[in-house]
């Protein structure tokens, strides 16, 4: 775990952490759910039955959003989940995700707090290059990509942020990681360092 906030201070850290994946979909036109970067309280454990669309992280009694307005979730300050991550998310579940894969930034919510649009089918096999950095003056979380490989088809948007005070919504102390899930449909995950 790691130190977020100062509790004497209230200073929050600024952090930055650069990974890359790999996702294969196996030329199939459906395909597993993805890949996501959490921050949660230190200790956090994966809860039971988290498989499928609950990316390893939520699962039907502990998921918020479920059913809500997932294209401007409001996260909760007081929710018992605490817990952010950002979703590489390639199947819509249409409970809580919007119409599409997409890439989002969820604050203590099944449902994305904001989005954009992702294609994976378009960059699979392809090394995805993530920086993900909070700046604590700002209060913005931030999530860059981009591909390893020369494409035709790039998307117009790589890049998507959220103003957020991560200490409202997180402890002191944070463990950070990575969690997938694939259900039913088969795909291959890689993470790389």
């Amino acid at each position: 775990s790691v130190p977020l906030w100062d509790s004497t201070t209230e200073k929050l850290a600024d952090f930055t952490t650069n990974f890359s994946f790999t996702i294969d979909t196996g030329n199939k036109s459906t395909y597993g759910h993805g890949l996501t970067f959490f921050l949660a309280p230190a200790g956090y454990q994966i809860p039971p039955n988290s498989a499928g669309g609950f990316l390893g992280l939520f699962n039907t009694t502990t998921a918020d959003g479920i059913g809500g307005d997932h294209h401007h979730h409001q996260y909760s300050t007081s929710g018992s989940n605490q817990l952010v991550h950002v979703e590489f998310d390639s199947f819509s579940n249409p409970e809580w995700d919007p119409p599409t894969e997409h890439v989002g930034i969820n604050v203590n919510s099944i449902a994305s707090s904001v989005y954009t649009p992702w294609n994976a089918s378009l960059h699979s096999t392809d090394n995805v290059l993530v920086s993900i950095s909070y700046d604590s003056k700002a209060k913005n979380l931030k999530v860059d990509w981009s591909y390893e490989k020369s494409s035709a088809y790039k998307e117009s948007v790589t890049s998507l942020s959220y103003k957020i005070d991560l200490s409202k919504v997180l402890p002191q102390w944070v463990t950070m990681g990575f969690s997938a899930a694939t259900a039913l449909k088969l795909k291959q995950n890689f993470r790389k360092a």
